[in-house]
């Protein structure tokens, strides 16, 4: 009695732990990250190739073929997960899905013209939008992605399931979880055998094992799945145990990607649907059960032959099919499509995400609990982030053979940020994830350079930023060699990096062509609290240090904390606190987690718009003009960065709806020996040249806001100019209003004559798209004798070495 009592209490166990789980896979699949649903907008064209692109990425299938020559009424009704283009217009039948705001969204067909953007019903009625799914990104919480596509057992064919009847467990409809006679003959092979060769396991106890336990052969744990293979068999009908078992059965590892289920063998070997097998591949996919490895057929390709013509044999005997399709399956010929070309979607981004769940939200990643975290990663701009990183270190590493040095490779990465939400939309960390798991988005805090300088500048342009006065575009910087005593009685000398100077200067020149000299000279003056407590409010450090060296950016900080920054400059200094995910939901639709990030102007609209202006010039004629010569066109402003000794490139930019950051260099701090402008800015202009197809409004601009005015002023003496004055000799500058020099020139000027008829001397050869090291002369990759086509003041002889006036707050330069 104490046996039984002991072996029914055992039986307990096993049947609860079969009822918890089988209640975890009815209700939820395992833990997954899913992308950005897709919002197809009425009016706002996306283009044939894009959206095809994001259909693509679904895995929509299309079907044009059939319904070519088709139109109207007269075109057949097509299935969720389909579509077809007909002209200029693609007909798409959407799939039902879980919203991130927890709502069902019904099956629906539409009818869109990607090139207008009209979007309609099927009915033809006007839609104002139309949603695509979510992706998934990964599976959360696995080291390893598993590949797998559920299909019920209808739409297995029927030669399909037989085929793993009849190899596997041909008395499957016949026993109650146990094959007693299947046990027996087992035993007799393990004894002949001398050690535990054959399990006679049940197609049920299988599952078991893949559900609950380790595939360990030990006695304790055939007892166990025995039990819990009683408990399914009367939990579930045998269609259901069937059904199950063809989903979760494992058929390869294809790198870190686990094959699971007949529908992703089918695709992974064949390249087709699981409904399109013939009865031959159906049964070699039945006869990799047993052994996956030593059955492959990529790497065992006679030995898979032969087990699937065993289990053709077994088909035959056990009447699945006839003796005239044995021989035509036996005879045909295996065929297996080359490896899918499979990796985790966003690996770095995937990582951060989990890090961030289980350290601020207490979500528990390594347990599939069936919570789906919905990002707002858009798959195709995540796509054009991994392309523009591996062309342009490819491109790198070919025109600059010293980057390859021994050790640790060139790294690069990008984020990009909506800077109106502070969705996270694209993500790139490094490389090569596979070789290097470290983050450089977020867990790599580098000097920034010359990044900085647009706050600086911006902290002169703002008057609720600092308490000297107020800068403006046209501001007059001096650009000679300094020393600064600081309060030690050391002196510190910083420099040009061309080692150059050229005398006085505008503001605009200073920031556009990144001069460090005027950088020093603005920050004395401000001050280094003031500049400090602009960074502070940008969140671009929390802890920011109060010394000199600070304007030239010696300050160390995240590529996603300086892209963030950034963003607050796209969004008229609105800072909106990014974010990696929208929310996390339990099976059940609950919220599980949701961030509450802030929103709060940091900064005054007009100075943050005349800086943006400003940066535009950066791209336009200053130290990443390369970004024009690539071939992107749009409305973007930008800053190129690089770290003392050349060991950190950076490029910033934003267009109105997307702020990137671009970050390279080494993780051993190795010097690269090339500026921002000729490392990073290349990988910002790949990006959003593709990115542009993807995006919303891709043709938006920059909107001057009524705080700010535009003036025309004379070249030459800054004043305010009249009609008498000719265009040529003249030039348009933004303004916050009231800081626009306010004296009328007297009289046309004679424009100077110079070699170039620009007023420059300095005029020569134009920049290639991509250049070596050679070309740049001065700092961020500024091109040799570019005519930057902006005025500057006419060149004074430096007075030679001066400490600056300002010396109150020596103490804060500790």
């Amino acid at each position: 009695s104490a046996l039984l009592a002991s072996a029914f209490a055992f039986f307990v166990a096993i049947d609860r732990q079969v009822e918890d789980r089988l209640k975890l896979r009815q209700t939820s699949s395992v833990s997954s990250v899913l992308s950005d649903a897709y919002t197809l907008k009425r009016g706002v064209p996306v283009g044939f190739a894009g959206l095809r692109d994001r259909l693509d990425s679904r895995k929509y299938t299309d079907v044009s073929s059939l319904h070519r020559g088709t139109s109207g009424e007269s075109a057949p009704a097509i299935k969720p997960g389909e579509f077809f283009l007909t002209g200029s217009q693609a007909t798409i039948a959407i799939r039902s899905f879980t919203a991130v705001d927890g709502t069902e969204v019904p099956t629906t067909t539409v009818l869109v013209d990607p090139s207008s953007g009209t979007l309609t019903d099927g009915a033809k009625n006007p839609l104002e939008e139309a949603v695509l799914e979510p992706v998934l990104i990964a599976p959360l919480g696995n080291s390893d992605m598993r590949a797998s596509s559920h299909r019920p057992l209808a739409q297995i064919p029927k030669h399909v399931q037989q085929a793993f009847l009849a190899i596997e467990d041909r008395r499957f409809y016949r026993h109650f979880g146990i094959d007693v006679l299947g046990i027996m003959r087992a035993m007799v092979r393990n004894v002949v055998a001398r050690r535990l060769a054959q399990g006679g396991s049940t197609l049920t106890q299988q599952l078991a094992k893949n559900i609950l336990f380790s595939p360990r052969k030990t006695m304790v744990r055939k007892l166990r799945e025995m039990a819990a293979a009683i408990s399914l068999e009367r939990r579930l009908s045998k269609d259901a145990i069937l059904e199950m078992y063809l989903n979760e059965i494992f058929f390869a590892q294809e790198g870190s990607i686990a094959i699971h289920g007949v529908q992703e063998a089918a695709q992974n070997f064949f390249g087709k649907d699981v409904a399109d097998l013939s009865i031959a591949q159906g049964a070699l996919l039945a006869g990799l059960v047993q052994a996956p490895t030593k059955y492959s057929p990529r790497h065992k390709l006679e030995r898979a032959v032969e087990r699937r013509n065993v289990v053709l044999g077994e088909m035959r005997d056990e009447n699945f099919i006839t003796e005239t399709q044995y021989n035509a399956a036996i005879k045909e010929p295996l065929k297996v499509s080359p490896a899918l070309l499979r990796k985790k979607n966003a690996s770095h981004f995937v990582a951060s995400l989990e890090r961030e769940l289980i350290d601020n939200y207490n979500v528990n990643t390594d347990i599939p609990v069936g919570i789906n975290v919905y990002t707002s990663i858009d798959t195709e701009l995540q796509r054009c982030a991994e392309k523009a990183l591996q062309e342009s270190v490819a491109k790198l590493e070919q025109s600059n053979p010293q980057l390859k040095k021994k050790g640790k490779p060139l790294e690069q990465a990008l984020v990009a940020i909506d800077p109106t939400t502070g969705a996270v939309r694209a993500w790139v960390g490094g490389r090569d994830f596979g070789e290097n798991q470290f983050d450089h988005v977020r867990q790599a805090r580098r000097q920034i350079g010359s990044t900085i300088k647009p706050f600086l500048y911006l902290t002169s342009l703002d008057g609720s930023l600092n308490s000297y006065r107020v800068a403006s575009p046209v501001s007059i910087l001096s650009d000679e060699p300094t020393g600064i005593t600081l309060f030690n009685h050391k002196e510190w000398r910083p420099e040009n990096y061309d080692h150059k100077y050229m005398g006085d200067v505008t503001l605009r020149y200073a920031l556009e062509h990144s001069l460090n000299i005027p950088a020093v000279y603005v920050a004395q003056r401000v001050g280094i609290p003031a500049l400090a407590h602009t960074l502070e409010r940008f969140h671009i450090s929390e802890s920011v240090p109060r010394v000199p060296a600070l304007a030239l950016g010696a300050l160390d900080t995240s590529l996603f904390r300086l892209t963030s920054g950034y963003s607050a400059l796209a969004n008229r200094g609105i800072y909106v606190e990014p974010h990696l995910f929208d929310v996390v939901r339990d099976s059940s639709g609950s919220i599980v987690a949701q961030p509450t990030g802030t929103t709060e102007r940091i900064a005054q609209e007009g100075p943050v718009y005349v800086v943006t202006d400003i940066m535009r010039g950066v791209i336009n004629k200053g130290t990443a003009t390369v970004i024009r010569k690539i071939g992107f066109q749009g409305d973007a402003a930008g800053k190129t960065g690089t770290s003392n000794e050349t060991r950190d490139a950076w490029f910033v930019g934003f267009t109105p709806n997307l702020a990137v950051g671009i970050w390279s260099g080494y993780d051993d701090n190795k010097q690269i020996g090339l500026t921002g402008g000729v490392v990073a800015a290349p990988t910002w202009a790949r990006f959003m040249q593709c990115a542009q197809d993807y995006i919303g409004n891709p043709g938006s601009t920059f909107t001057m806001p009524d705080s700010v005015e535009k003036v025309r002023l004379d070249k030459d003496t800054l004043c305010r100019v009249t009609d008498s004055f000719t265009p040529e000799h003249t030039f348009d500058e933004v303004f916050v209003r009231g800081t626009a020099p306010e004296q009328v020139c007297e009289g046309a000027p004679a424009p100077e004559a110079t070699p170039d008829g620009e007023g420059s001397s300095e005029k020569g050869k134009q920049p290639t798209t991509d250049v070596s090291p050679e070309e740049t002369t001065n700092d961020e990759g500024q091109y040799p004798g570019v005519d930057m086509g902006e005025t500057r003041l006419p060149r004074r002889e430096p007075s030679g070495d001066r400490e600056l006036e300002d010396e109150s707050q020596d103490e804060l330069y500790q």
